[in-house]
Protein backbone atom coordinates (compact mmCIF):
# COMPACT_ATOMS: atom_id res chain seq x y z
CA UNK A 1 0.00 0.00 0.00
CA UNK A 2 1.26 3.49 -0.79
CA UNK A 3 0.11 6.75 0.70
CA UNK A 4 1.18 10.03 -0.85
CA UNK A 5 0.40 13.52 0.39
CA UNK A 6 1.21 16.64 -1.59
CA UNK A 7 1.22 20.35 -0.85
CA UNK A 8 1.20 22.86 -3.69
CA UNK A 9 1.19 26.63 -3.55
CA UNK A 10 2.57 29.45 -5.68
CA UNK A 11 5.04 31.97 -4.42
CA UNK A 12 5.60 35.29 -6.21
CA UNK A 13 9.06 36.82 -6.10
CA UNK A 14 9.63 40.53 -6.69
CA UNK A 15 10.80 41.12 -10.28
CA UNK A 16 11.08 37.43 -11.03
CA UNK A 17 7.53 36.49 -11.97
CA UNK A 18 5.58 33.55 -10.65
CA UNK A 19 7.18 30.37 -9.36
CA UNK A 20 5.78 27.22 -7.85
CA UNK A 21 6.91 25.56 -4.65
CA UNK A 22 5.82 21.98 -3.93
CA UNK A 23 6.67 19.45 -1.24
CA UNK A 24 5.86 15.77 -1.64
CA UNK A 25 5.73 13.48 1.38
CA UNK A 26 5.51 9.76 0.65
CA UNK A 27 5.18 6.97 3.23
CA UNK A 28 5.24 3.37 2.04
CA UNK A 29 5.23 -0.13 3.42
CA UNK A 30 6.13 -3.45 1.91
CA UNK A 31 8.24 -2.11 -0.97
CA UNK A 32 11.64 -3.82 -1.03
CA UNK A 33 14.67 -1.62 -1.80
CA UNK A 34 12.65 1.59 -1.39
CA UNK A 35 12.77 3.97 1.61
CA UNK A 36 9.77 3.84 3.92
CA UNK A 37 9.54 7.65 3.89
CA UNK A 38 10.63 10.27 1.34
CA UNK A 39 10.25 14.05 1.07
CA UNK A 40 11.10 16.02 -2.04
CA UNK A 41 10.92 19.79 -2.40
CA UNK A 42 10.39 21.22 -5.89
CA UNK A 43 10.74 24.75 -7.22
CA UNK A 44 9.23 25.15 -10.69
CA UNK A 45 9.01 21.34 -10.92
CA UNK A 46 12.77 20.93 -10.27
CA UNK A 47 13.86 19.07 -7.12
CA UNK A 48 15.88 21.28 -4.78
CA UNK A 49 15.81 19.29 -1.52
CA UNK A 50 15.51 15.60 -0.61
CA UNK A 51 15.18 13.44 2.52
CA UNK A 52 14.54 9.73 2.96
CA UNK A 53 14.32 7.29 5.85
CA UNK A 54 17.50 5.48 4.77
CA UNK A 55 19.85 8.48 4.72
CA UNK A 56 17.94 10.39 7.46
CA UNK A 57 19.39 13.72 6.33
CA UNK A 58 17.89 16.60 4.33
CA UNK A 59 20.15 17.17 1.31
CA UNK A 60 20.31 19.73 -1.53
CA UNK A 61 19.42 18.63 -5.05
CA UNK A 62 20.52 21.85 -6.76
CA UNK A 63 23.92 23.52 -6.56
CA UNK A 64 22.30 26.94 -6.09
CA UNK A 65 20.47 25.61 -3.03
CA UNK A 66 23.62 24.15 -1.50
CA UNK A 67 25.38 27.51 -1.92
CA UNK A 68 22.54 29.77 -0.77
CA UNK A 69 21.76 28.44 2.72
CA UNK A 70 23.75 27.87 5.90
CA UNK A 71 24.46 24.43 7.36
CA UNK A 72 21.90 24.97 10.13
CA UNK A 73 19.19 25.09 7.43
CA UNK A 74 19.91 21.43 6.60
CA UNK A 75 19.97 20.39 10.26
CA UNK A 76 16.71 22.23 10.99
CA UNK A 77 14.98 20.71 7.96
CA UNK A 78 16.37 17.27 8.78
CA UNK A 79 14.63 17.52 12.18
CA UNK A 80 11.40 18.65 10.50
CA UNK A 81 11.56 15.70 8.09
CA UNK A 82 12.26 13.24 10.92
CA UNK A 83 9.14 14.54 12.71
CA UNK A 84 7.09 14.26 9.51
CA UNK A 85 8.42 10.72 9.01
CA UNK A 86 7.24 9.70 12.49
CA UNK A 87 3.78 11.21 11.90
CA UNK A 88 3.33 9.71 8.44
CA UNK A 89 4.54 6.26 9.50
CA UNK A 90 2.09 6.34 12.42
CA UNK A 91 -0.75 7.23 10.02
CA UNK A 92 0.36 4.50 7.63
CA UNK A 93 0.41 1.94 10.43
CA UNK A 94 -3.09 2.96 11.58
CA UNK A 95 -4.46 2.87 8.04
CA UNK A 96 -2.76 -0.47 7.34
CA UNK A 97 -4.44 -1.99 10.39
CA UNK A 98 -7.86 -0.74 9.26
CA UNK A 99 -7.29 -1.91 5.67
CA UNK A 100 -6.09 -5.33 6.87
CA UNK A 101 -9.23 -5.67 9.02
CA UNK A 102 -11.46 -4.72 6.06
CA UNK A 103 -9.55 -7.07 3.75
CA UNK A 104 -9.93 -9.97 6.20
CA UNK A 105 -13.63 -9.20 6.60
CA UNK A 106 -14.12 -9.21 2.81
CA UNK A 107 -12.18 -12.46 2.43
CA UNK A 108 -14.41 -14.07 5.05
CA UNK A 109 -17.55 -12.81 3.29
CA UNK A 110 -16.28 -14.07 -0.08
CA UNK A 111 -15.47 -17.50 1.36
CA UNK A 112 -18.90 -17.74 2.97
CA UNK A 113 -20.58 -16.72 -0.29
CA UNK A 114 -18.49 -19.21 -2.28
CA UNK A 115 -19.48 -22.01 0.11
CA UNK A 116 -23.16 -21.10 -0.24
CA UNK A 117 -22.93 -21.22 -4.04
CA UNK A 118 -21.09 -24.53 -4.18
CA UNK A 119 -23.32 -27.40 -5.41
CA UNK A 120 -24.18 -30.01 -2.82
CA UNK A 121 -22.07 -33.11 -3.18
CA UNK A 122 -24.48 -35.24 -1.26
CA UNK A 123 -25.27 -38.64 -2.64
CA UNK A 124 -28.73 -39.81 -1.83
CA UNK A 125 -28.73 -43.20 -0.18
CA UNK A 126 -31.75 -45.48 -0.11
Amino acid sequence: MRICFSDLFSVSFLLSGKHSLQYFYTATSGLPNFPKFVTVGLVDEQPFTYYDSNIRRETPRQEWMAKSVEEDYWERNTQISIGAEQNFMSLLEQNSTVLNDVSNMLKGARNKQANMLRPNNYIATP
